[in-house]
C-alpha cells in the first residue's frame, strides 16, 4: 500500500502540501509541530512493502532524534520512505546515515521558523514565555538553609547550571558554600 504523512504547523494550514505527493492509498494528517497520533497510527497499520510518502524528511519530528526514531520505525516495518523533496528512498537503516545531512537541515529549518513564530508572537503581544519552575520564595528559603548548589539542584531537580542562573539572575543570594 502507499500511505501518506503530512503534519501542518498551523491548523489553518493548505493542502498545498498534497500537491507534492502521488495518489494514495491512505493519508495520515496531524496539526501542530507535537502532534504525532496520526504519524504512531500510520506506523502501527505498516506492513512489509509498503510505502510511506511525505512532502519532506522534516514531517517526521521536530528533532533529529525524533526525525530519526520515526524513520527508523518505519523502515523496521519492512516499509520505504520517500521523501519528495529531497527526491529520496530511504529503504534500509543504513540509508539513514546518508541522508542525515537531509535530516539536521531539515529540522534546523523547523528551529527558524519556529523561532519566527515566537517573534510574530511577541509583536503581537501574545507571547508570555514559559512560566517559572519555581517561586523566588521557595529559592530563597532553600538558600536559607544552607544548602550547596549541588544540594539545590538535586532538591528541586534541576540542573546545576539552572541553579547557577538563578545566582547571577539575583534570585539567590550568593552562600558561603559552593
Amino acid at each position: 500500500m502507499k500511505f501518506g504523512y503530512k503534519r501542518y504547523l498551523f491548523s489553518d494550514s493548505d493542502d498545498t502540501q498534497l500537491q507534492f505527493l502521488p495518489p494514495l492509498d491512505r493519508v495520515f494528517v496531524d496539526y501542530g509541530a507535537y502532534e504525532k497520533n496520526q504519524l504512531m497510527n500510520m506506523i502501527n497499520e505498516l506492513k512489509i512493502g509498503d510505502s510511506v510518502f511525505i512532502e519532506g524528511i522534516v514531517a517526521l519530528g521536530v528533532s533529529i532524534n525524533a526525525t530519526y526514531r520515526h524513520s527508523l520505525a518505519i523502515l523496521e516495518k519492512g516499509a520505504e520512505i520517500y521523501c519528495v523533496r529531497e527526491d529520496l528512498f530511504i529503504r534500509n537503516p543504513s540509508d539513514l546515515k546518508i541522508v542525515e545531512k537531509f535530516i539536521v537541515a531539515s529540522v534546523h529549518g523547523v528551529s527558524e521558523l519556529r523561532q519566527l513564530g515566537i517573534s510574530e508572537a511577541k509583536k503581537n503581544k501574545k507571547f508570555k514565555g514559559r512560566k517559572p519552575l519555581f517561586s523566588e520564595e521557595l529559592i530563597k528559603n532553600i538558600n536559607v538553609q544552607g544548602l550547596t548548589k549541588r544540594q539545590i539542584a538535586r532538591k528541586l531537580k534541576i540542573s546545576i547550571p539552572t541553579v547557577y542562573k538563578y545566582f547571577t539572575q539575583g534570585k539567590i543570594t550568593s552562600q558561603d558554600k559552593d
